[in-house]
């Protein structure tokens, strides 16, 4: 993190990061395409799946 933010635009910087990192989640997703890469399909929604923080914004409908 110290990294980022002792760059002079830490936002862009942070998003080239992501950005190459899901270059490299393609690539391995090419070279084990025989995985199961495909999302859950289970509507139960577990506490560890969700940040507190995101909850306010995004609230849950029941």
């Amino acid at each position: 993190m110290n990294d980022f933010l002792s760059e002079e635009n830490h936002v862009v910087v942070i998003k080239i990061f992501f950005l190459r990192a899901l270059d490299e989640l393609e690539k391995i997703k090419n070279k084990y395409s025989k995985l199961p890469w495909g999302a859950s399909q289970g509507n139960e929604e577990s506490a560890d799946d969700v940040f507190p923080a995101t909850q306010k914004i995004f609230p849950t409908v029941e």
